[in-house]
């Protein structure tokens, strides 16, 4: 639809991939819980920003895989923070 944002360029997406990328390797590859992720999941299933490809418009990333990386965070703030290992101890 018109009313729907226009997702970044290939370079800008690039880069926002390659960020999560590293954010992940240094949260030691750790996935959301299947708890978190559903949370995740229904808040992006009604937000404006989604594409019809199941993308996010603002980053540009598959909401499926970010949604599933706990380092993730949603570039307009609608997720939940999640606690990193570092809180855990």
């Amino acid at each position: 639809p018109a009313d729907k944002p226009k997702e970044p360029g290939l370079l800008k997406k690039a880069l926002n991939l390659g960020e999560a990328i590293v954010d992940h390797v240094a949260d030691g590859m750790t996935k959301a819980t299947r708890e978190e992720m559903a949370l995740r999941l229904t808040l992006c299933k009604e937000c404006h920003h989604r594409t019809e490809k199941n993308t996010c418009a603002l980053c540009g990333c598959g909401i499926t895989a970010k949604a599933g990386w706990r380092s993730s965070e949603c570039p307009d703030n609608r997720w939940p923070k999640l606690k990193n290992k570092e809180d855990n101890e």
